[in-house]
């Protein structure tokens, strides 16, 4: 075994399974929440009630804000794990760099752009409840979480699949971290992520 990888901190086989088997089900889970998502964002468009439209969107606010904003977090948070404390590492394989790429592609897809484009919808949706909403900016914001939410399914599939079939093999390494830097890096990480996770609710 590499030094990079000493047996310090390792998980075990059972333990690498347990880990691999809650971070794929958080990514299915995330991807049950991105499909509602979907659903109420189509089915909203059929609704010409003001109080009904606001309250189906809330609905889709408080899927998106309590579902699958803390999910993914978990997401994350369990691919630092199975990086941290089993043989893959970070970018020791090209499998796990690129589940990493997309880990971070996820991430600023959902806090930079489907984020804000679900909390202006649910806004408009209380604004209309008293007065006319802008159809075009509705149209906008609706088909910003749609193409999103699609963009995000496409990408939760891929790390499901890449999870696994591991379909790439070792990368040819340029330089090498001690083990207690690759664990120094991934806590403080980690602590970044849990406080991102707490700042929705300050």
């Amino acid at each position: 075994m590499e030094k990079s990888h000493s047996n310090l901190f390792m998980l075990g086989q059972n333990g690498r399974r347990i880990i691999l088997t809650i971070h794929i089900f958080l990514n299915s889970l995330l991807i049950g929440g991105f499909v509602t998502l979907l659903f109420l964002n189509i089915i909203n468009r059929g609704l010409a009630d003001a109080e009904q439209f606001y309250a189906a969107n809330l609905m889709l606010f408080r899927i998106h804000d309590l579902l699958i904003s803390n999910v993914a977090f978990g997401v994350i948070l369990t691919g630092l794990l199975f990086s941290l404390f089993t043989k893959w590492g970070f970018f020791d394989s090209y499998w796990v760099a690129i589940k990493w790429l997309l880990l971070i592609a996820l991430f600023f897809l959902i806090m930079f752009f489907l984020t804000p484009a679900v909390n202006g919808l649910v806004a408009i949706a209380d604004i209309a409840r008293y007065k006319a909403a802008d159809p075009s900016t509705l149209q906008q914001l609706r088909q910003t979480i749609t193409t999103y939410s699609m963009v995000i399914i496409a990408i939760l599939a891929a790390l499901i699949l890449i999870s696994v079939f591991k379909p790439w093999g070792k990368r040819k390494k340029l330089f090498q971290l001690k083990r207690r830097a690759v664990i120094i890096i991934g806590i403080v990480v980690g602590l970044l992520t849990i406080l991102s996770a707490l700042m929705q609710y300050w």
